[in-house]
């Protein structure tokens, strides 16, 4: 036994070291153990291929192995309270003094077992419109699902959100025990090596997952107008595509088809460990943030945007979430309409001619991040509430809902 106080925090992910989607939990978990937090993840482990249990930076790894393919919606739904029957006996069992829940996946079950145990309880809310996704006839379980957060979201002790889409969200519920805190990197996440604003051959890139609706059709269409006007003779300048990240299965036969008549003119990599991204980064000379601004994706800021500031990569990005407001105010990117493929083409290809214009941009996206884009600056107010947490008396064994 320990001394320490102990956390425990419910993902509904697998939590495997790979791409920069977990950034912003292992960020969370590492600075609550450099804190002095004994902190124990509780994974779910979709694809059954990790650890069941590892100690990672001083966090540990406990993964629940529940078969699920991830955007399956519904058809997850037995899996789902799986995973939450499992969350639900670790923590009896474990008896922590808080119980960090991420997203929805088990917003009832954390709370109201955090509360049989007399713990306090966090929600920690990184998407903004979770189940948005859920289009069609699965659309008939969006007005539940938004019922429940906006009311268990009340019953917590305090709220931890990634954009200001989500302030404005849960303050218009009642709520003013709301965290912003982004979905930063670490300082380490700097672009390797030196980089070269004149080259013979320009690399255009997007890093990060690969699924539907997110920006892979809009950048391959512009890329192909890109192409063609090389091919014309109408641009002298050379292009290449590189595309890292992972692919969904459900997108994989889609994404090869897309690509397939491209040739050796797209570089593709999958899955990679999140140390790569500095070395990515290092070989882009125009980044892209691309997203098909659908109901779940437009109130995201996606955190490769945050990813590619850090690592001083010059910007092209979807207007969506605070992407917009961040790139004019650090003039560190361009901003363009992502269904109009000539216009993504054509300020692709005059970044690509101007090289004062990208070192600015990418001299800038390095500044902007180092002053208010990394977990630094947002780890002590984090840390902060954590202990007032700690030190706040208990919360009534109550699970009722509130009005």
């Amino acid at each position: 036994m320990t001394d320490q106080p102990r956390v425990v925090m419910s993902f509904g992910m697998s939590f495997r070291p790979f791409q920069g989607r977990y950034m912003r939990v292992i960020n969370q978990a590492k600075s609550l153990v450099e804190a002095g937090f004994d902190v124990t993840i509780l994974a779910w482990d979709r694809e059954c291929d990790g650890p069941e249990q590892e100690t990672l930076d001083g966090v540990k790894i406990v993964r629940f192995q529940i078969k699920a393919p991830v955007g399956s919606g519904p058809k997850n739904i037995f899996k789902m309270l799986k995973f939450n029957w499992a969350v639900r006996k670790y923590l009896k069992q474990d008896k922590p003094d808080i119980v960090h829940c991420y997203n929805l996946d088990t917003i009832i079950t954390s709370l109201v077992t955090a509360r049989s145990l007399g713990a306090k309880a966090v929600l920690d809310l990184c998407e903004p419109n979770y189940y948005a996704m859920w289009e069609g006839k699965r659309s008939i379980f969006l007005d539940a699902i938004n019922f429940v957060e906006a009311q268990f979201s009340k019953r917590y002790d305090f709220l931890c959100v990634h954009n200001e889409y989500q302030v404005r969200k849960f303050e218009s519920h009642g709520l003013n025990n709301v965290l912003k805190a982004g979905s930063y990197p670490t300082l380490v996440f700097e672009a390797s090596g030196t980089r070269e604003f004149t080259k013979d051959t320009m690399i255009i890139g997007r890093v990060g997952s690969v699924y539907e609706d997110n920006g892979i059709e809009e950048l391959l269409a512009a890329y192909r107008i890109i192409l063609d006007k090389v091919e014309s003779g109408e641009i002298a300048q050379k292009f290449k595509l590189l595309l890292a990240g992972r692919v969904f299965e459900s997108y994989q036969e889609t994404y090869d088809k897309l690509c397939e008549p491209f040739g050796d003119t797209i570089e593709r990599i999958g899955a990679f460990p999140m140390t790569e991204i500095p070395a990515l980064y290092g070989r882009i000379d125009i980044g892209t943030v691309l997203y098909r601004r659908t109901n779940w994706f437009a109130p995201i800021t996606p955190t490769k945007l945050f990813d590619a500031m850090s690592c001083g990569v010059p910007l092209v990005a979807t207007d969506m979430g605070e992407v917009k407001e961040i790139l004019n105010e650090s003039e560190s990117g361009a901003i363009v309409d992502e269904t109009n493929a000539l216009e993504l083409a054509e300020v692709i290809i005059a970044l690509a001619a101007d090289p004062d214009r990208r070192r600015s941009y990418a001299e800038n996206a390095s500044t902007a991040s180092r002053a208010k884009y990394t977990w630094e600056v947002y780890k002590t107010d984090f840390i902060n509430k954590y202990t007032e947490l700690l030190e706040a008396p208990a919360r009534l064994k109550s699970y009722a809902i509130p009005a």
